[in-house]
């Protein structure tokens, strides 16, 4: 690389901006379900809100990590939310909430609990995650979703 060749970092950025990009969307999301919860708009109340991760038992050292981005709880009505949140451009397909359920099965918390799934995606969904949805009672969310039903409710009150 030549001295004032900026085309090997353009190029860089270009490529990763997306997994950047990731990282904050999680916190977004977790904010987005906080303004849910507040306004009663979640199949319950939760009290705290995190990240939880944890291994995989009989599974090799290597690829024995689960984590799961988003666990919203209610630890008096052992209620769960479980959501994988998604930064990017296609649509996401019923693997992501099908490998969602699979790290739940790992997460110890309450063994008997009322457990709710939610994807939340940058984008938009596929139709056959959309009729898993329906049958499931998955709770699909995105970023259109966050900033339609809030930023008028806060531009209104923030204007009386």
């Amino acid at each position: 690389m030549d001295a004032g060749d900026s085309s090997y970092a353009i190029e860089y950025l270009k490529n990763s901006y997306d997994r950047y990009l990731g990282e904050s969307f999680e916190q977004v999301s977790k904010e987005m379900l906080i303004e849910l919860n507040v306004h009663g708009k979640l199949p319950f109340r939760f009290k705290s809100i995190g990240r939880q991760w944890g291994k995989i038992p009989n599974i090799p050292k290597v690829i024995n990590d689960y984590e799961i981005d988003l666990v919203s709880l209610n630890p008096e009505a052992k209620n769960i939310l479980f959501s994988e949140c998604k930064w990017q451009k296609q649509k996401i397909n019923a693997d992501v909430h099908f490998s969602l359920k699979e790290k739940v099965a790992h997460a110890k918390c309450f063994p008997e609990r009322k457990e709710y799934f939610s994807p939340i995606s940058k984008s938009v969904f596929t139709k056959n995650l959309h009729e898993i949805a329906k049958q499931e009672n998955v709770l699909l969310l995105t970023l259109q979703n966050y900033l339609s039903d809030f930023t008028v409710e806060r531009i209104t009150k923030s204007i009386i």
